[in-house]
């Protein structure tokens, strides 16, 4: 069996998910919110001048 990175068909296989996304026949569903993340990230950044 061969890995599916080295089967000289993974760029194929790319280009044919990019193509259904594009033309609808696959949606992608939306990534969750992930509030703790952001407020950390913003916390870090000091968002929030005090």
């Amino acid at each position: 069996m061969t890995h599916p990175y080295k089967d000289s068909r993974s760029s194929i296989r790319g280009l044919n998910a990019a193509v259904e996304v594009l033309s609808g026949k696959l949606s992608l569903g939306k990534k969750p919110i992930d509030f703790f993340r952001q407020f950390k990230m913003r916390k870090k950044l000091k968002y929030w001048q005090v």
